[in-house]
């Protein structure tokens, strides 16, 4: 089976808004395949709680994404396991589930930098095709 590139998009969702499906179609754009939406039970960096119920913030991110016209789905992996969300224990769950995915890099920016954070990553450094907030 195909090995293809896919973009984990993760976050709170709450609630889902344009920023987040205009970074899925950029990184679509820049070269991915397809697009897992991952929402946290709870981000890591948020103090305050969720204010809508995971169930809602589900339901948002599907009507959301109904526009993409490209290969999208939505775990409630993080949501179904609970507590804090780490990236990290989501990249050791989705190696372990043996996905049809490629070479996995994760970077990370501040939510300040979104559209902006790609302009100072060393990509070659990195070993990534390209980078994107």
């Amino acid at each position: 089976m195909k090995k293809i590139k896919t973009g984990i998009l993760g976050g709170s969702f709450d609630p889902p808004h344009i920023a987040h499906i205009e970074l899925a179609k950029a990184a679509i754009k820049a070269g991915l395949e397809e697009i897992i939406f991952m929402p946290a039970y709870q981000a890591a960096l948020k103090d305050a709680p969720v204010s809508a119920s995971a169930e809602d913030r589900i339901k948002m991110l599907s009507l959301a994404t109904e526009v993409l016209d490209f290969p999208c789905e939505i775990s409630d992996y993080e949501i179904s396991k609970g507590g804090m969300s780490y990236s990290i224990d989501t990249a050791k769950h989705l190696i372990k589930e043996n996905l049809q995915h490629g070479k996995i890099c994760v970077a990370f920016t501040p939510d300040e930098e979104i559209g902006r954070g790609a302009d100072h990553f060393d990509v070659e450094r990195f070993g990534a095709d390209y980078a994107y907030t």
